[in-house]
């Protein structure tokens, strides 16, 4: 099993500037680290492997809008997606699936990052082990994963009008 060794090699050997944080305690969700890192949930990176006819995909979203196979479907242009399972995931990349960092994995995927993180400042991220985050910037983090911007979030259904009336 990979784990942040990995990962840091991963940045270390690409010239890619990062931090580890160690938690202090273990989490049951990586979404959980906004809460107690008193951060946004937009600076949350949550990394998800599709399947694809063509090539595994890497979306790169943030805890607040978590990507769907939907916006897979419109960034590759491929109508045969599907979310990755636990143990593929593993299998592809080496590392758990809910604990899925953004670099650093045996096999290599097509990256596409959801446009709002190439926005911000400084990420977060799984770091390869449970209860360690990896800290990078935005630019590095798309440098590091040659990753494509794209909206990978479906949007949210229209609220049919009848159900506002009051």
């Amino acid at each position: 099993m990979r784990g942040s060794i990995e990962v840091h090699r991963y940045l270390t050997e690409r010239g890619i500037p990062h931090e580890f944080y160690r938690l202090d305690r273990p989490l049951r969700r990586l979404e959980e680290a906004a809460d107690l890192l008193d951060l946004k949930p937009s600076q949350v990176v949550i990394a998800k492997l599709f399947e694809t006819a063509q090539v595994p995909v890497l979306a790169l979203s943030s805890a607040a809008a978590k990507p769907t196979a939907a916006g897979v479907v419109k960034a590759m242009g491929d109508g045969h997606v599907r979310a990755a399972t636990s143990s593929r995931v593993t299998e592809h990349t080496g590392f758990l699936a809910q604990w899925l960092p953004p670099v650093g994995h045996e096999q290599a995927s097509r990256a596409l990052l959801e446009a709002s993180l190439a926005e911000s400042d400084v990420l977060y991220a799984a770091g390869g082990d449970p209860g360690v985050m990896l800290v990078i910037r935005a630019a590095d983090l798309i440098r590091a994963t040659s990753a494509t911007a794209a909206n990978l979030v479906a949007p949210a259904p229209a609220l049919d009008p009848s159900l506002l009336a009051g």
